[in-house]
């Protein structure tokens, strides 16, 4: 398997969003920065 590009990378992101993928839902609803610290510290 090949290693994707940063163009690749950024049509699966638009594909996604197309599809109506929950993970782009999940994603604009979780303040996933909340959860830095926790993770900064293990």
């Amino acid at each position: 398997m090949a290693q994707m590009g940063f163009c690749d990378l950024s049509d699966c992101y638009a594909s996604l969003g197309a599809k109506r993928n929950p993970l782009v839902e999940i994603d604009a609803v979780v303040p996933w920065e909340e959860f830095r610290p926790t993770l900064d510290e293990v």
